[in-house]
């Protein structure tokens, strides 16, 4: 997690390193697995979530036609629109 010029994580990944001594604002809010999709078209969008399996909990990323919401199978909402939220 980037928190005040320093980023917070279990492992060591060059990119992310990069970025904070760079001092963008971003935040990785997890990482993991993607274990389900689900997408279907409605009233002209692509609507649907993408679940990624996380160290102890569900990471849910609800979209429409990009992704609006990212919160955990426990309800916490970690992010949204206007958020940019990537995977």
């Amino acid at each position: 997690i980037f928190e005040t010029g320093e980023v917070k994580f279990n492992h060591s990944i060059d990119t992310i390193q990069a970025v904070a001594r760079a001092g963008q604002r971003w935040v990785l809010i997890s990482d993991g697995k993607i274990i389900n999709a689900e997408r279907h078209t409605a009233g002209g969008f692509a609507r649907g979530h993408v679940s990624i399996e996380t160290a102890g909990r569900i990471l849910i990323i609800d979209f429409q036609n990009e992704n609006l919401l990212a919160r955990f199978d426990d309800g916490e909402i970690v992010a949204s629109v206007s958020d940019l939220i990537t995977l």
